[in-house]
């Protein structure tokens, strides 16, 4: 009531009032209204924090602690070929692209990805192909490299080159040779860390009409978002 006297008092105009009333009432209303925030509505696992900031005059502030994590998944509607990525765990060590190059001997220019499903797991062809290189090469160590024909509409057909490097010794089936067809899924090695390595992981490669790409926007069957960060599976 003390606020309205004064502004009577002083005779202010209306847009006086509304602009006070817009930048400072919000302020009086929250420096009450703490309490009815925090007994408001939240989460089974959300914790709610109060602390005191200055005694004499009894405000106080409260902070939401929250453990719950957000995941959304969706299909990858990217992957016309309906082709699946080399390994069953697709984690995901070093991306494609510029990167730090982490060994004297490394490219720093990454033309595919290094996975890292763990030693010893299996390598699956990403689809039905042909192969063209199968055997050792120095810096890609024990390798198989197919070729593909991949309808992208109804008047485009791309040639498609996959690279499976750093296979474990011995692991590449003896059906796998050059010249021999291999189905969608069908195991082509092991991971492991055969040629220029710096640990087990399975380097892949995607090349379309000759021109490397990016394979995990292409290949994945889904994208996941978590906190933030977008994922391929």
């Amino acid at each position: 009531m003390g606020m309205f006297k004064a502004i009577k008092e002083r005779k202010l105009a209306p847009a006086t009032i509304i602009i006070f009333s817009y930048l400072f009432l919000p302020m009086l209303v929250s420096f009450n209204s703490y309490q009815g925030i925090l007994e408001s509505g939240s989460s089974v696992n959300e914790q709610n924090s109060v602390q005191e900031l200055d005694p004499m005059a009894g405000i106080q502030s409260f902070e939401v602690l929250s453990r719950f994590e957000q995941s959304i998944e969706r299909p990858n509607f990217l992957n016309y070929s309906r082709a699946l990525l080399p390994v069953e765990n697709p984690e995901v060590s070093s991306d494609y692209g510029w990167r730090v190059a982490p060994c004297k001997a490394c490219s720093s220019d990454h033309k595919g990805v290094d996975f890292i499903p763990g030693e010893g797991e299996p390598v699956f062809a990403v689809l039905n192909g042909i192969v063209v290189a199968s055997g050792k090469n120095q810096g890609y160590g024990f390798w198989v490299k197919l070729e593909h024909v991949v309808q992208k509409n109804d008047s485009t057909i791309e040639r498609w080159e996959t690279v499976y490097a750093h296979l474990e010794a011995g692991s590449i089936p003896s059906n796998v040779f050059v010249g021999a067809n291999v189905s969608r899924a069908q195991i082509i090695g092991a991971v492991g860390s055969t040629g220029i390595s710096t640990g087990p992981h399975l380097h892949f490669e995607l090349l379309i009409d000759g021109e490397h790409v990016d394979p995990l926007p292409i290949l994945a069957q889904s994208q996941t978002l978590k906190n933030h960060q977008i994922a391929w599976r």
